[in-house]
């Protein structure tokens, strides 16, 4: 568990960064018995503490299996924020994560837990986040926005395209190269779901060394 100190200074960072939005009522946790009963659930699962205080609670579910980090209000007994997430290797990038559900409560009083958690969490044990088989008009407005902080952030972003990794190059703006890939590659639909865009710690250079080819562990679900 996180000292005081160090529980503050998140806090105020998680206050810092540019706002982030996601949508109230996703997966039903917008209403409240549900939300209560999740509650429940999450204060009971073997977890580590990412940072406690009187009234908040940030905590990652060390259960095999998907992962979930949530952040619980515990003075009012409300989920705040919550991330599903599952392991998988992808060739050419390594251990990664996708994201399979985000939801954040309105006006959550931590605008910014969205960014910390993908960026100064998952990333900081994760080598790679690639995006869900699926995108809804929300997973590319979200990824979008993720995948812009990730290049203001240094680090590299790209499209998985039927297992060859194409990374990003900086040749032309970030927002031309997604109008560009994002012509074909969004979708919620079979069509689409070998085609995942990823953030990553790692340096990759367009050659034809990185061009990994097909393999079943990329479409794995």
């Amino acid at each position: 568990m996180k000292s005081i100190r160090e529980s503050i200074d998140l806090i105020t960072h998680l206050f810092e960064m540019p706002f982030l939005f996601t949508t109230a009522d996703d997966f039903g946790l917008g209403d409240p018995e549900r939300n209560h009963r999740e509650y429940v659930r999450l204060s009971g699962v073997p977890q580590e503490t990412i940072f406690e205080t009187e009234t908040w609670k940030l905590a990652v579910s060390t259960r095999p299996g998907l992962g979930e980090i949530f952040l619980l209000r515990k003075d009012t007994e409300v989920l705040t924020f919550y991330v599903k997430y599952k392991k998988r290797h992808i060739p050419g990038l390594g251990m990664a994560v996708t994201q399979v559900v985000i939801w954040r409560r309105d006006n959550p009083r931590f605008p910014n837990i969205t960014s910390y958690v993908f960026f100064d969490y998952l990333l900081e044990r994760f080598e790679t986040i690639v995006s869900d088989a699926f995108q809804t008009q929300d997973g590319q407005r979200f990824w979008i926005n993720r995948m812009s902080e990730a290049v203001k952030r240094g680090l590299t972003v790209g499209l998985i395209d039927e297992g060859k990794i194409v990374p990003y190059d900086g040749s032309q703006s970030f927002d031309k190269w997604i109008e560009t890939v994002g012509s074909h590659a969004w979708g919620d639909d079979s069509v689409h779901e070998n085609r995942l865009f990823f953030i990553t710690k790692r340096k990759l250079q367009l050659t034809e060394a990185n061009l990994v080819p097909p393999s079943p562990g990329v479409a794995e679900r």
